[in-house]
């Protein structure tokens, strides 16, 4: 079954890693549970619209024309069309200038002395559409149905991803056989749904209408139109609404990389804002395979091409007979690789402009402290509580944006967070004094607010141009912090769930929660990873960190890029350690056996009554596992990865004659295994404990933006962590990201694997 992958954001290093059969690019922020954006006119406190006078107006005149091959808008669209006789001058007059442009550019394609090209959008007229139609519903065209399984699949999960009040809008829409299976899940998820069809085809648009108006709560709007002319109409129709352009069927393997950053930067052209991008590129190599796909027993694929030839030689007054068309030849030519591009080339980042992360940042952050009650707690000792962070954010973005302004009490009380030792948090870098007591909610608002409405100001007049890095900067902050609030949210479901639970008994609980699996042996745990759980790695040499030159923003201990090597072959196991292989480690003593333990780890672990996982609680005899957002009993996530500290990671290791890699053996392990077949939730699924002490690359300089970022920890007591976790926000997946921590910090959701 083809898997998917989500790749959101900017700077993805390694670029689209290849997998089974596609990778989802979602080229915007995760923005589950946003508010509600239907209304225009709608005013909410989390919702941020953008100045009318920040709207660019779209362009005019024969660049757009280049992009229009016919105007199909008319009422039933719901776009009014002009009348008139005046109009219809105008209308016609545009018509004919189009009409030359499009012939310049298809015969500037076949003047070409070598490589002569057309336009691959000329493939879909009427004929062309429903041939592709056929070619879908070909056993050879595995792209298609892969892509429909997917969707099928994961549809309620690519949902979550698209707020609620977005209107969805696909290019070449077809029959979007496909695409309903997306909508129907947004309809679930949100009670309605809003789609908009872009095709040059009258019949496809006619035959989608009839299709898509049997849903009750799902509106339509089709147009027969060029996709960016539909975009401009769809823009100009919704102004201030967020779009979600989904283009599926790997299309954007027709264009090359450098007309595919053209493409997409004249759909942020044509829609302007509050824009996202949702596309399927097919990654498979196989050559027989792709042969097969695109040169099918029943020649559909050739007439489909030949077709398209016919339709742009009609463009420019030429009829081609049908004994022209049985002479031409249709071959697949070497190096021709129309269907095989696959990775999306940085530059994807201009497709959310800094008003839209600023304030989706924003809402994403207000969504986080609605889900908690009491900014006043503190379930993490050695961390501050919930309130600072509310804060923190904003006062750290002022400071950053607004560097020679002087500054107010709030921002010096929130300016910087805590990490003190954890085995003696009297010690501790510089930070601001923790004041006797923390601002009332109400000001914490008035200060966030005030502050907000400073930034966006100063954005529209235009204060931050050429600060792009600084912006990007200040964004990724605040989603590190998000992550920090996430995991202090799964702790203080923890305090809540133990104190609420604890009257329960045993015997209330579901029955299929309590003994509803077979415990793993400590022998069948260590056969398991002896015979065929251990992937053998070669060593090989590697490069840590990046260049950001050639990725985007990348933080100070990202880079320089560093050549490094592993020197021997080593053992590491396919998947991460699970949380029914860990119940075993706490059922067996492994917290009291010392030898397993470093002996300050042992000491501090002992003192403090530590026996368990943070993120777990014992009631009642039973552990329950806490996430982000869910409890569940132990033996309903058995096969999930534990999360858990260094120095547990490394005493279970022990427990089993194992140990955990270092920062290079991880980054060779993606160099021979970038799909992941072999070694499985590298990069994802919680971030991945190494055991490389934090410090820098050689050639380390710090940031003069944030010079303590790195520096303040490089004390031999914080270790690199690697990939992300469930709650890692998609522009801060990269393979370059280097995450630290305290080896006895137990609340990230880190997991980690055996290695040897």
């Amino acid at each position: 079954m083809p898997r998917y992958s989500i790749v959101i954001g900017n700077n993805c290093s390694r670029g689209v890693r290849v997998l089974d059969f596609f990778n989802y690019l979602f080229c915007w922020k995760k923005e589950e549970n946003m508010p509600p954006v239907w209304d225009s006119e709608l005013s909410t406190p989390l919702q941020y619209q953008k100045p009318a006078d920040l709207l660019l107006e779209p362009k005019a005149g024969l660049i757009a024309a280049a992009f229009k091959l016919e105007n199909g808008s008319n009422k039933e669209n719901g776009i009014s069309r002009r009348s008139g006789s005046g109009t219809e001058k105008i209308r016609n007059s545009e018509a004919a200038a189009e009409s030359e442009l499009v012939k310049e550019i298809i015969l500037a394609g076949l003047r070409k002395t070598s490589h002569k090209e057309v336009p691959c959008r000329f493939l879909y007229d009427d004929r062309g559409s429903q041939l592709y139609e056929e070619i879908t519903k070909l056993e050879e065209y595995y792209p298609f149905q892969a892509e429909e399984d997917l969707l099928n699949t994961h549809a309620d999960e690519i949902a979550i991803h698209i707020p609620e009040g977005t209107i969805v809008v696909e290019l070449g829409c077809g029959s979007a056989r496909k695409t309903a299976r997306l909508l129907n899940a947004l309809v679930a998820r949100h009670g309605r749904c809003k789609f908009a069809g872009i095709d040059v085809s009258t019949s496809f648009v006619a035959r989608c209408n009839l299709m898509l108006s049997v849903q009750g709560h799902l509106m339509v709007d089709l147009m027969r139109a060029d996709i960016m002319e539909g975009l401009r109409q769809i823009r100009a129709k919704y102004p201030n609404v967020s779009i979600c352009i989904v283009w599926l069927g790997s299309s954007v393997g027709n264009y090359s990389q450098e007309d595919a950053i053209k493409f997409f930067q004249q759909t942020l052209d044509a829609v302007k804002t509050r824009c996202r991008h949702f596309l399927c590129t097919d990654l498979w190599k196989n050559e027989e395979i792709l042969y097969a796909a695109y040169h099918d027993k029943h020649g559909v694929t050739e007439a489909f091409i030949k077709n398209g030839m016919r339709h742009a030689l009609h463009k420019i007054g030429y009829e081609a007979s049908s004994a022209e068309e049985n002479s031409w030849i249709y071959e697949r030519v070497q190096g021709v690789t129309f269907y095989q591009h696959g990775t999306i080339p940085p530059g994807a980042q201009v497709l959310l402009d800094e008003f839209e992360a600023l304030t989706q940042c924003w809402q994403d952050t207000d969504v986080l402290f609605e889900g908690i009650p009491d900014w006043s707690s503190k379930p993490i000792d050695v961390r501050h509580p919930f309130l600072f962070y509310y804060g923190h954010l904003t006062a750290f973005m002022k400071i950053k944006l607004f560097p020679d302004e002087p500054v107010e009490k709030f921002d010096i009380m929130f300016s910087r967070g805590i990490d003190p030792h954890v085995l003696d948090p009297s010690q501790c870098h510089s930070h601001p004094q923790v004041p006797p007591t923390w601002p009332e909610r109400d000001e914490i608002f008035s200060y966030v607010n005030a502050t907000r409405d400073k930034i966006l100001k100063s954005l529209q007049k235009g204060e931050f141009k050429n600060k792009s890095k600084l912006i990007t900067f200040i964004l990724e902050h605040s989603r590190m912090h998000h992550e920090t609030l996430s995991y202090m949210m799964a702790q203080e479901r923890k305090v809540v769930f133990e104190r609420n639970v604890a009257a329960v008994s045993v015997a209330q609980l579901p029955s299929d929660h309590v003994n509803s699996m077979e415990l793993p042996s400590t022998i069948s745990i260590n056969y398991s990873l002896e015979k065929s759980k251990m992937v053998s790695i070669e060593p090989g040499k590697v490069i840590l960190g990046a260049d950001p030159n050639e990725t985007g923003f990348l933080w100070d201990n990202e880079y320089p890029a560093q050549e490094t090597s592993t020197s021997s072959t080593f053992l590491v196991s396919s998947r991460p350690v699970s949380i029914a292989e860990f119940h075993r480690f706490v059922k067996e003593g492994g917290y009291d056996i010392p030898s397993l333990w470093t002996p300050e780890d042992y000491a501090h672990f002992q003192a403090k009554g530590y026996k368990y996982p943070a993120t777990w609680s014992l009631v009642k005899g039973e552990f329950f596992v806490h996430e982000f957002q869910a409890t569940n009993h132990w033996s309903k996530v058995a096969f999930e990865p534990v999360f858990v500290s260094l120095s547990e990671a490394e005493a279970f290791c022990k427990w089993l004659g194992c140990r955990i890699f270092t920062e290079a053996e991880y980054q060779r392990i993606l160099d021979v295994d970038p799909a992941g077949e072999l070694v499985q939730k590298m990069s994802d699924g919680g971030f991945e404990w190494t055991s490389s002490p934090f410090e820098g690359f050689p050639g380390f300089k710090p940031m003069p933006e944030y010079p303590e970022y790195s520096t303040d920890f490089f004390d031999g007591r914080h270790f690199v962590l690697k990939g992300s976790s469930p709650v890692t926000h998609p522009s801060m997946i990269r393979d370059s990201f280097r995450f630290y921590y305290q080896r006895q910090y137990r609340y990230v959701f880190a997991k980690f694997r055996c290695c040897r």
